[in-house]
């Protein structure tokens, strides 16, 4: 949680915090010329809870470096608890200059995490207004997502993974498996008449890749974080390089063989050129309306990796049969439901339904399976390509370089309505689901 502090200290930060807010130098990336006006709308146009959100992240990032160096500040006291043989012993193998390289590269980080802060406020068009009216609610945090530094680290995590070319090997069966079913699902000739809706988004890879896919008449990348929204728009950022180069490995110093493989790079693309179907929303998926809904024949809903991060799972199924039902007159023939993903529940889910209990539910929804996979029943299965060879697990933000790895099974489906009009499996759906 961010500190509600109101110090004199706190309050002149705020004042250096809030002159940087309202310059307009872009660093990393080039600054755009939107119209005018049409940045303040953009915010205005957002729920209130997604104004606070976007708030929230922009704070947080700027605040990364000085939030991680606290834990640098903590290692060393710990540090000087030893003996100063024992301390000896220590710098001798170099672990000082460890630590002093770990503020180097949270400096370069937040570089990067800065020129995102100034580019998003410039789309958005916020001043220091914006972060008084903020201020003044107490800094109150939304529900964490975007409100405290872990969740900044963890967004190097997510760069790397949706962007870095170290991260392919955990997405690229995931996008193998959603763009064969989709293939299965839509005809080529259906592409211009199919929305394709991404709830929990993230940094984006899924949605871009499904919009690069095909002409789809629309893509949605829906994600509730300000920090994953704002981290994600970055990377259609116009930039003056070719890449960014970014350092996630800096904060844990647990399970490693050597200090290198703390303060190794990643390169995460700069500029990407945005495909022009593709829809970026900061919004809670549970309260997302399709734009134009009325105006396609087929909806598809691909969830990755998201099912698992709700409360109250049957929320989301509820919103995804929504969204994907078939229209019985006007409106969508054909509703259709990609899956992938473990099922790791949060410590307060208010249901932690097993796969095979997800299956009767989604039944019991209309939903008829097309498709239907867990990778630990049957590694060696089509589309059980894993991390670790044979095992039907993948792996997910996992470090190769380190003692600690952790990997998930993954629970995979594609499921059509049995309200669709042209039937669950769709327009010659059915020979490919009986190829499979």
């Amino acid at each position: 949680m961010l500190s509600r502090t109101a110090t004199v200290q706190g309050l002149a930060r705020w004042a250096v915090l809030l002159a940087a807010s309202q310059t307009r130098h872009f660093g990393l990336f080039r600054a755009p010329t939107p119209a005018p006006g049409a940045e303040n709308s953009r915010f205005s146009a957002l729920a209130p809870l997604s104004q606070t959100e976007l708030v929230e992240a922009l704070v947080s990032l700027r605040e990364y470096g000085k939030n991680s160096r606290q834990a640098s500040v903590r290692r060393r006291r710990l540090y000087k608890m030893m003996s100063w043989r024992q301390q000896r012993l220590c710098d001798e193998a170099g672990y000082l200059e460890k630590l002093r390289q770990i503020d180097v590269h949270i400096d370069r980080n937040q570089a990067f995490f800065s020129a995102i802060v100034t580019a998003t406020e410039n789309a958005y068009g916020l001043g220091h207004e914006h972060y008084d009216a903020w201020r003044s609610r107490g800094r109150t945090a939304s529900q964490n997502t975007s409100s405290s530094n872990y969740r900044v680290v963890e967004a190097l995590g997510h760069f790397v993974r949706d962007w870095a070319s170290s991260g392919e090997e955990e997405t690229a069966p995931m996008l193998q498996y959603i763009k064969r079913q989709l293939e299965a699902a839509i005809r080529p000739e259906d592409a211009a008449r199919t929305c394709v809706v991404v709830p929990g988004s993230g940094l984006g890879r899924v949605a871009h890749e499904v919009a690069r896919h095909r002409d789809y008449g629309a893509v949605h990348a829906v994600e509730f974080s300000g920090l994953m929204h704002a981290c994600h728009r970055s990377i259609y950022e116009p930039s003056l390089a070719t890449e960014h180069r970014l350092f996630p490995h800096i904060h844990s110093t647990s399970n490693s063989v050597n200090p290198q493989a703390h303060l190794r790079a990643c390169e995460v693309p700069a500029g990407v050129a945005r495909p022009p179907n593709l829809h970026l929303h900061l919004e809670d998926f549970r309260h997302f309306a399709v734009p134009g809904r009325e105006e396609y024949d087929h909806v598809v809903v691909v969830s990755a990796f998201f099912i698992d991060t709700a409360e109250n799972i049957l929320d989301f199924f509820d919103q995804i049969l929504q969204l994907a039902a078939p229209a019985k007159t006007t409106g969508p023939r054909n509703g259709f439901w990609i899956n992938y993903g473990p099922l790791k529940y949060g410590s307060a889910a208010q249901a932690e339904l097993s796969a095979a209990e997800i299956a009767h539910v989604r039944q019991n929804m209309g939903w008829v399976d097309r498709h239907y996979l867990n990778t630990v029943e049957d590694p060696a299965a089509e589309f059980a390509a894993s991390s670790l060879a044979g095992s039907g697990l993948a792996g997910y933000i996992t470090d190769k370089q380190s003692m600690w790895q952790g990997y998930y099974g993954i629970s995979m489906w594609t499921s059509g309505h049995k309200a669709n009009r042209d039937g669950p499996a769709g327009k010659d759906g059915l020979k490919a689901a009986k190829r499979e």
